[in-house]
């Protein structure tokens, strides 16, 4: 088992053996047992309800960064219009 102490630029790691952890109070092992569980492991998938979740929240930022750089450009073409003295005709595709 490993335990990771962090303090802002400083990282200490213990690696705890197994058989060392009857040496631990039961509530203390429970927590550490306890965490464990709830630990991400290559092993042990994620539930499809929060994959799903992170995907759709992937598309949501990938569809507001498609706007954005839309409307910047945009923004970007009515000024040099305005620029030249132009006006602009909107074309929606």
């Amino acid at each position: 088992m490993l335990s990771v102490i962090a303090a802002s630029h400083e990282v200490e790691a213990y690696v705890i053996d197994k058989d060392l952890m009857e040496f631990f109070p039961e509530r203390i092992q429970k927590q550490i047992q306890d965490k464990l569980a709830l630990t991400f492991e290559p092993d042990r998938p994620y539930m499809f309800e929060n994959v799903q979740k992170i995907k759709d929240k992937f598309r949501e930022w990938d569809i507001f960064k498609v706007r954005t750089v839309q409307a910047s450009l945009k923004n970007q073409h009515q000024v040099r219009l305005a620029e030249k003295g132009k006006t602009a005709s909107v074309l929606d595709r």
